[in-house]
Protein backbone atom coordinates (compact mmCIF):
# COMPACT_ATOMS: atom_id res chain seq x y z
CA UNK A 1 0.00 0.00 0.00
CA UNK A 2 2.71 2.54 0.68
CA UNK A 3 4.27 3.03 -3.00
CA UNK A 4 0.41 3.43 -3.81
CA UNK A 5 0.25 6.22 -1.27
CA UNK A 6 3.36 7.69 -2.74
CA UNK A 7 2.34 7.63 -6.09
CA UNK A 8 -1.18 8.92 -5.64
CA UNK A 9 0.32 11.70 -3.33
CA UNK A 10 2.79 12.87 -6.23
CA UNK A 11 0.49 12.42 -8.99
CA UNK A 12 -2.29 14.56 -6.96
CA UNK A 13 -0.10 17.24 -6.54
CA UNK A 14 0.91 17.34 -10.11
CA UNK A 15 -2.52 17.77 -11.34
CA UNK A 16 -3.67 20.17 -9.33
CA UNK A 17 -0.78 22.13 -9.03
CA UNK A 18 0.40 22.07 -12.86
CA UNK A 19 -0.32 25.32 -13.59
CA UNK A 20 1.03 26.85 -10.65
CA UNK A 21 4.35 24.70 -10.18
CA UNK A 22 7.70 24.44 -12.03
CA UNK A 23 8.43 22.42 -14.33
CA UNK A 24 11.46 21.15 -12.01
CA UNK A 25 9.57 20.51 -8.96
CA UNK A 26 6.56 18.74 -11.79
CA UNK A 27 10.25 16.39 -13.14
CA UNK A 28 10.76 15.86 -9.19
CA UNK A 29 7.43 14.49 -8.04
CA UNK A 30 7.10 12.53 -11.66
CA UNK A 31 10.81 11.16 -10.35
CA UNK A 32 9.12 9.98 -7.12
CA UNK A 33 5.92 8.10 -8.70
CA UNK A 34 8.53 6.57 -11.19
CA UNK A 35 10.86 5.57 -8.53
CA UNK A 36 7.33 3.81 -6.69
CA UNK A 37 6.33 2.06 -9.83
CA UNK A 38 10.16 0.18 -9.93
CA UNK A 39 9.84 -0.27 -6.17
CA UNK A 40 6.20 -2.06 -6.43
CA UNK A 41 8.00 -3.52 -9.95
CA UNK A 42 10.43 -5.74 -7.21
CA UNK A 43 8.03 -6.32 -4.77
CA UNK A 44 5.47 -8.32 -7.64
CA UNK A 45 8.66 -10.31 -8.84
CA UNK A 46 9.84 -11.29 -5.20
CA UNK A 47 5.58 -12.08 -4.55
CA UNK A 48 5.78 -14.03 -7.63
CA UNK A 49 9.09 -15.68 -6.95
CA UNK A 50 8.55 -16.81 -3.21
CA UNK A 51 5.03 -18.02 -4.11
CA UNK A 52 6.34 -20.08 -7.05
CA UNK A 53 9.22 -21.46 -4.49
CA UNK A 54 6.94 -21.89 -1.85
CA UNK A 55 4.42 -23.98 -4.28
CA UNK A 56 7.98 -25.95 -5.37
CA UNK A 57 6.92 -24.82 -9.02
CA UNK A 58 9.74 -23.45 -9.85
CA UNK A 59 11.68 -24.13 -13.60
CA UNK A 60 14.86 -25.42 -12.54
CA UNK A 61 17.21 -26.41 -15.65
CA UNK A 62 20.40 -26.87 -14.18
CA UNK A 63 23.25 -26.68 -17.44
CA UNK A 64 26.93 -26.39 -17.76
CA UNK A 65 28.26 -22.61 -17.74
CA UNK A 66 31.44 -21.56 -17.68
CA UNK A 67 32.27 -20.20 -13.90
CA UNK A 68 34.02 -17.10 -14.70
CA UNK A 69 31.97 -15.75 -17.59
CA UNK A 70 28.41 -16.83 -16.11
CA UNK A 71 29.51 -14.22 -13.41
CA UNK A 72 30.50 -11.69 -15.29
CA UNK A 73 27.71 -11.31 -17.96
CA UNK A 74 26.00 -10.96 -14.32
CA UNK A 75 28.07 -7.93 -13.04
CA UNK A 76 28.19 -6.12 -16.09
CA UNK A 77 24.83 -4.60 -16.28
CA UNK A 78 25.44 -4.28 -12.26
CA UNK A 79 28.94 -1.96 -12.99
CA UNK A 80 26.60 0.37 -15.47
CA UNK A 81 24.15 0.93 -12.50
CA UNK A 82 26.62 1.98 -10.04
CA UNK A 83 25.55 5.06 -8.82
CA UNK A 84 27.31 4.92 -5.75
CA UNK A 85 30.17 4.68 -7.30
CA UNK A 86 31.48 1.43 -5.59
CA UNK A 87 34.70 -0.29 -6.78
CA UNK A 88 33.51 -3.82 -7.33
CA UNK A 89 36.30 -6.51 -7.32
CA UNK A 90 35.80 -9.86 -9.05
CA UNK A 91 38.41 -12.67 -8.78
CA UNK A 92 37.52 -16.26 -10.15
CA UNK A 93 38.92 -19.75 -10.57
CA UNK A 94 39.01 -21.60 -13.95
CA UNK A 95 35.97 -23.81 -14.58
CA UNK A 96 32.58 -25.10 -14.91
CA UNK A 97 29.29 -25.04 -12.41
CA UNK A 98 26.34 -26.73 -13.09
CA UNK A 99 23.93 -24.33 -12.30
CA UNK A 100 20.53 -22.89 -13.97
CA UNK A 101 21.48 -19.69 -15.32
CA UNK A 102 18.03 -17.99 -14.60
CA UNK A 103 18.46 -18.60 -11.05
CA UNK A 104 21.91 -18.09 -10.92
CA UNK A 105 21.74 -14.57 -12.20
CA UNK A 106 19.35 -13.43 -9.65
CA UNK A 107 21.21 -14.95 -6.78
CA UNK A 108 23.86 -13.22 -7.74
CA UNK A 109 21.85 -9.79 -8.27
CA UNK A 110 19.99 -10.40 -5.60
CA UNK A 111 23.36 -10.11 -3.35
CA UNK A 112 25.12 -7.72 -5.29
CA UNK A 113 22.23 -5.23 -4.85
CA UNK A 114 22.02 -5.49 -1.50
CA UNK A 115 25.63 -5.20 -1.00
CA UNK A 116 25.67 -1.52 -3.21
CA UNK A 117 22.25 -0.38 -1.04
CA UNK A 118 23.91 -1.15 2.46
CA UNK A 119 27.29 0.00 1.26
CA UNK A 120 28.52 4.09 1.65
CA UNK A 121 29.69 5.65 -1.42
CA UNK A 122 33.04 4.99 -2.69
CA UNK A 123 33.35 1.76 -0.75
CA UNK A 124 34.00 -1.79 -2.24
CA UNK A 125 32.17 -5.04 -2.81
CA UNK A 126 34.32 -7.99 -3.60
CA UNK A 127 33.01 -11.29 -5.70
CA UNK A 128 35.11 -14.08 -5.38
CA UNK A 129 34.78 -17.52 -7.25
CA UNK A 130 36.76 -20.45 -5.55
CA UNK A 131 36.55 -23.95 -7.02
CA UNK A 132 36.62 -26.08 -3.87
CA UNK A 133 37.50 -29.98 -3.66
CA UNK A 134 33.61 -31.01 -4.29
CA UNK A 135 32.18 -27.44 -5.48
CA UNK A 136 32.11 -23.96 -5.96
CA UNK A 137 32.17 -21.26 -3.45
CA UNK A 138 30.84 -18.25 -4.13
CA UNK A 139 31.15 -15.28 -2.15
CA UNK A 140 29.90 -11.26 -2.05
CA UNK A 141 31.67 -9.30 0.35
CA UNK A 142 30.95 -5.41 1.26
CA UNK A 143 31.68 -2.48 3.87
CA UNK A 144 28.29 -1.69 4.37
CA UNK A 145 26.44 -1.45 7.92
CA UNK A 146 26.49 -5.01 9.00
CA UNK A 147 23.85 -6.96 9.94
CA UNK A 148 23.33 -7.43 13.78
CA UNK A 149 24.28 -10.37 15.42
CA UNK A 150 20.18 -11.08 17.21
CA UNK A 151 19.07 -10.52 13.22
CA UNK A 152 21.21 -13.35 11.45
CA UNK A 153 19.47 -16.29 12.66
CA UNK A 154 16.31 -15.18 11.01
CA UNK A 155 17.45 -12.97 8.21
CA UNK A 156 16.78 -16.06 5.64
CA UNK A 157 12.89 -16.36 6.59
CA UNK A 158 10.40 -15.02 4.58
CA UNK A 159 9.31 -11.23 5.30
CA UNK A 160 11.99 -10.80 8.04
CA UNK A 161 14.24 -7.48 7.89
CA UNK A 162 16.78 -6.77 9.68
CA UNK A 163 16.35 -3.83 12.73
CA UNK A 164 18.95 -1.95 10.95
CA UNK A 165 17.60 -2.07 7.87
CA UNK A 166 14.28 -0.11 7.77
CA UNK A 167 15.21 3.24 5.92
CA UNK A 168 16.32 1.01 2.76
CA UNK A 169 13.64 0.09 0.91
CA UNK A 170 12.90 -3.83 0.76
CA UNK A 171 10.45 -6.30 0.42
CA UNK A 172 11.67 -8.38 3.30
CA UNK A 173 11.77 -11.67 0.66
CA UNK A 174 14.76 -11.36 -1.08
CA UNK A 175 16.91 -13.45 1.35
CA UNK A 176 14.64 -16.57 1.72
CA UNK A 177 14.36 -16.90 -2.15
CA UNK A 178 18.06 -16.72 -2.66
CA UNK A 179 18.24 -19.34 -0.14
CA UNK A 180 15.72 -21.41 -1.84
CA UNK A 181 17.54 -21.17 -5.70
CA UNK A 182 20.91 -22.07 -3.76
CA UNK A 183 19.25 -25.30 -2.12
CA UNK A 184 17.54 -26.36 -5.18
CA UNK A 185 21.35 -26.48 -6.59
CA UNK A 186 22.01 -28.75 -3.34
CA UNK A 187 24.22 -25.82 -2.11
CA UNK A 188 24.26 -24.12 1.25
CA UNK A 189 24.10 -20.19 2.10
CA UNK A 190 25.93 -19.12 4.92
CA UNK A 191 26.67 -15.13 6.53
CA UNK A 192 29.41 -13.94 7.94
CA UNK A 193 29.25 -10.06 9.14
CA UNK A 194 30.00 -7.85 11.64
CA UNK A 195 27.34 -4.80 12.56
CA UNK A 196 29.13 -1.30 10.90
CA UNK A 197 31.55 -3.43 9.11
CA UNK A 198 29.81 -5.08 6.49
CA UNK A 199 28.86 -8.38 5.39
CA UNK A 200 29.90 -11.61 3.55
CA UNK A 201 27.39 -13.78 1.89
CA UNK A 202 28.51 -17.25 0.43
CA UNK A 203 26.97 -20.12 -1.52
CA UNK A 204 27.99 -23.30 -2.61
CA UNK A 205 27.46 -24.90 -6.35
CA UNK A 206 28.10 -27.83 -7.89
CA UNK A 207 31.23 -28.66 -10.17
CA UNK A 208 30.41 -29.20 -13.53
CA UNK A 209 31.46 -33.24 -14.62
CA UNK A 210 32.05 -34.03 -17.82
Amino acid sequence: RQPLAAMSTSLDFVLRYQDRITAERSNEKLLMVQKQVQRMAVLIEDALRFSKADAQKTEFAPQMLDARESCEHILEPIRMANAKNHQIIFTSDEGQVLADPGLLDHILTNLLTNAQKYSPENSTITVTLAREADCWLYSVTDQGIGIPEADVLHLFEPFYRASNAPKHAGTGLGLSIVKDYVEMHGGTLSISTVENEGTTFSFTLPIARR
